[in-house]
């Protein structure tokens, strides 16, 4: 609910008149390790099963790339070439970044909901928030613009491979959703990069990459 509200991802509205109002799910998600509880979440999510294509999304503009393994097997060659540090770093609420543009889409606001929703009033989706079928899109338009808009050009046409030169030092960046792998040739260009990013963006991680999508 925080994260909703931090991200104003939704707004209290009167929907108009016969709009389709879209179910929602709660999930409770955590993670072990050694047996120890070391991180949990509730997490709300769109049916996006029920929305209907040119009601509530372009069933044309859905499509969202991401770093494909021989690509990031090859990331890891040219870090391993040019001796370049590799670090990885996950986006928190990434798909709250991505606007919903001209799509409206109205949810019946949970049980569990702390806000009271006056009658006949419900949530309008503001940002893609998880279940909407546009989410993983919206959020790939996001960060490639953002990387584009500060310095850091695609190399790839799909948009996922983005990179900055300066002189003979280098810095990659490859995307899987929010997660991203980092290989950089200096710490001048790595720092330079986290600050810029963390001012806009809340993340988490930073450090050298021991794991990415699996593999150690």
């Amino acid at each position: 609910y925080h994260g909703f509200q931090d991200m104003k991802a939704l707004a209290i509205v009167k929907p108009q008149k016969g709009a389709r109002l879209h179910d929602t799910l709660t999930r409770w998600e955590y993670k072990e390790e050694n047996g120890k509880l070391v991180k949990y979440k509730v997490r709300m999510t769109i049916r996006g099963d029920q929305q209907v294509p040119g009601e509530s999304f372009v069933a044309t503009d859905l499509y969202a790339p991401v770093l494909k393994a021989h690509e990031s097997r090859l990331l890891l060659a040219i870090a391993a070439a040019e001796g370049a540090s590799v670090y990885k770093t996950d986006t928190s609420h990434a798909f709250l970044y991505g606007s919903m543009e001209n799509d409206v889409v109205y949810i019946r606001a949970p049980d569990w909901w702390p806000e009271p929703i006056p009658e006949g009033h419900c949530l309008q989706l503001l940002k893609s928030i998880y279940g909407t079928r546009q989410a993983a899109r919206r959020w790939h338009k996001h960060i490639s613009a953002w990387m584009e808009a500060n310095g850091y050009l695609a190399v790839n046409s799909e948009k996922t491979i983005f990179m900055k030169r300066e002189g003979k030092h280098f810095i990659i960046h490859g995307l899987f959703v929010d997660d991203m792998m980092h290989i950089s040739t200096n710490t001048k260009l790595k720092n330079e990069f986290m600050e810029k990013y963390s001012k806009d963006f809340s993340i988490t991680g930073g450090d050298f990459m021991k794991t990415f999508l699996g593999m150690e």
